[in-house]
């Protein structure tokens, strides 16, 4: 059961990696003039951009680290996802002026399956002696 949680956890980590770096793209591309609810300026959208790629990468980093077990990867996995989460409560109110409480909502959501995943799974990082 603990190695099953560990390994989900781990791939939830990488998925949210991968959907980070999506949305990266996607705001690096875009601007103000691509969606109307948006009240930032091109360079704080780059800028929030550049954050959530470099968040992505720490995502993906860790997530692949819990995989294949390695160790201080459940610590460092939990701290990208708490980045993640106050990083995009952070970034939807620098963008879209509003903290879009569905959007970070999820973002809590799924960050606190992660966390519970990865804790389930601790004890098989950890060798019992």
């Amino acid at each position: 059961m603990a190695a099953i949680s560990l390994i989900s956890g781990g791939i939830l980590v990488a998925l949210v990696g991968v959907g980070c770096s999506i949305g990266a793209v996607v705001l690096f591309r875009g601007g103000a003039d691509d969606w109307p609810d948006v009240i930032a300026s091109a360079i704080v959208i780059r800028r929030v951009a550049i954050g959530l790629g470099v968040v992505s990468v720490a995502l993906l980093i860790t997530g692949t680290a819990v995989i294949v077990r390695c160790p201080g990867s459940v610590h460092a996995a939990a701290v990208a996802m708490l980045v993640f989460v106050a990083g995009g409560f952070w970034g939807n109110h620098a963008v879209f002026g509003d903290f879009r409480p569905v959007h970070t909502g999820s973002n809590v959501v799924i960050a606190a399956v992660a966390l519970v995943l990865l804790l389930l799974g601790y004890p098989a990082l950890v060798p019992v002696e």
